[in-house]
């Protein structure tokens, strides 16, 4: 089996560092880091790939970035956390410490998120005024975690560090009273960057030395398929599923010689 590229969106200005979808699927945003160290966030319409409106406030490298299921509010991990809401107010919280290279994702509720906020195997947080609560304590290693559409699944996984390494993967459970271990297992293949499926039946990940991504089973780590890149594709450096499963957006780098045309990341 193979996907089909259904457009292409190139930002004005900036390093295209991550993406992800609205709650309704119309459109996603786009997050650059700019030379003056700036970050702009771009609305595209997702059906046509037309740039809608950009914003502009956060600062320093983008870690990770997710929208929320229910708000739509965009969270924004780094050296200083941000919360946006997409039309464009000021942020409602900042969560300072961010590790490098984590993620951070909201988890069913508004208060809620699994992320890397200075702990060496990543929680669950509970935001509040002050310091934030520590629901759960990840035993995986710097992991990179994201969450079902219902916010009832979470994939926690820990990426690679070096060729050939191979992290453990974790599929947990919100169960109400507690945080529930459903499976865990240690893919094929090392991973970059992954995500959970909507409905949390297979996660899609890529890797840094390869124009593809990879569908696993999120149970079992059973390879599903691979998706080829096109051929002027050098790697992907992330990718988001739709809010119906049935469409990636990956972020690749073409090949071609940095200044020369062709050679921003799309």
């Amino acid at each position: 089996e193979s996907g089909e590229v259904a457009f292409e969106a190139r930002p004005a200005a900036g390093n295209v560092r991550k993406a992800a979808f609205s709650p309704d699927g119309h459109t996603f945003a786009v997050l650059t880091e700019i030379s003056d160290g700036r970050q702009a966030i771009e609305i595209v319409d997702a059906e046509t790939g037309e740039p809608l409106r950009q914003l502009l406030g956060g600062t320093g490298v983008i870690e990770d970035a997710a929208v929320h299921p229910l708000s739509g509010e965009l969270v924004v991990a780094g050296k200083v956390s941000r919360v946006w809401d997409l039309t464009g107010t000021p942020e409602k919280w900042a969560l300072p410490s961010i590790r490098s290279g984590s993620s951070i994702v909201f988890w069913g509720q508004d208060d809620l998120v699994l992320g890397d906020p200075g702990y060496e195997k990543g929680a669950l947080l509970k935001l509040e005024a002050g310091s934030p609560e520590v629901r759960w304590k990840s035993q995986i290693r710097e992991p990179q975690a994201d969450v079902s559409a219902d916010g009832r699944f979470a994939l926690v996984g820990g990426i690679a560090q070096y060729p050939g390494d191979r992290q453990k993967v974790m599929l947990i459970e919100d169960s109400g009273a507690q945080v529930k271990e459903v499976a865990s297992f240690v893919p094929p293949n090392p991973m970059a960057t992954f995500r959970l499926s909507p409905d949390a039946s297979r996660l899609a990940a890529i890797r840094w030395d390869a124009p593809q991504i990879f569908l696993l089973d999120s149970k079992t780590g059973q390879q599903l398929v691979v998706l080829e890149g096109q051929d002027e594709a050098a790697k992907y450096h992330d990718i988001v599923w739709r809010k119906d499963g049935q469409k990636l957006i990956g972020l690749a780098t073409v090949k071609a010689r940095r200044g020369e045309p062709g050679s921003e990341e799309r």
